[in-house]
């Protein structure tokens, strides 16, 4: 399903993970469990030759590249794949690699990136992030911290990762699984502040990533936000 061509299967790929996960330990015990490289883009096809090389950047089955990699979707996908392997205890989860058609830095390549390939820079120092490039950089640097459990009314729309890290503090995570807004209630949100990634801020958190997470964040006012299509929110205390 993680390789499909609709978005809602590929989605749906996160409810399979518990299910694989207890598995696994069941079969394996306490032996380390690292998983990766996962993606939503297929790296080679167990059932055939090859892979579709997607030329045309559209959503296909089996492609080697998929634009949904370098979209806010892949990055809400990214938050729930991690938020249900650390609900597991795994201990180490590979999604990507720095570059290409599973990375999380733009570069050049044979196949269209809208957008990306539009945009003027200075030079590879200056190049673009994809969104999916802001949690991972936020949970690796977080390495060691102590993960927190998370519960959602509804798994199926949205997910949570939370940690408390001696340098941050409490860091909670969430990331809207589906097309539409959805209003979110968190006991106790009174006075944290945001940091919002969605469709509105899109061009400056590929941009300038640094300046994107050094940005004030937004103080959320009352018990409840409102999160956008495949929107992810970073909330601090």
């Amino acid at each position: 399903m993680i390789h499909e061509a609709d978005d809602r299967s590929v989605m749906e790929t996160l409810e399979t993970l518990p299910h694989i996960f207890r598995s696994v330990r069941a079969i394996a015990g306490g032996l380390p469990y690292r998983l990766g490289p996962s993606a939503i883009g297929m790296r080679y096809n167990p059932y055939g030759k090859t892979v579709e090389a997607n030329a045309a950047n559209i959503r296909t089955a089996f492609a080697h590249q998929d634009p949904r990699q370098r979209a806010l979707f892949g990055a809400a996908f990214a938050l729930g794949y991690l938020a249900r392997a650390a609900e597991a205890g795994l201990e180490m989860v590979c999604l990507g690699a720095p570059t290409g058609p599973f990375g999380l830095v733009y570069r050049k390549t044979a196949h269209p990136q809208p957008w990306f390939d539009d945009e003027a820079f200075p030079g590879p120092a200056a190049a673009p992030v994809y969104p999916l490039y802001h949690p991972l950089m936020a949970f690796a640097a977080a390495k060691g911290a102590q993960v927190l459990p998370v519960r959602s009314s509804d798994e199926k729309r949205v997910l949570g990762l939370c940690y408390e890290h001696a340098s941050e503090g409490r860091v909670l995570w969430l990331a809207n699984l589906t097309a539409e807004p959805q209003i979110l209630h968190l006991a106790g949100s009174e006075g944290m502040a945001a940091q919002i990634l969605d469709a509105t801020r899109f061009a400056t958190a590929a941009r300038d990533p640094a300046g994107f997470a050094a940005a004030a964040p937004r103080v959320i006012s009352g018990t409840g936000f409102s999160l956008a299509p495949y929107g992810l929110a970073a909330l601090r205390r």
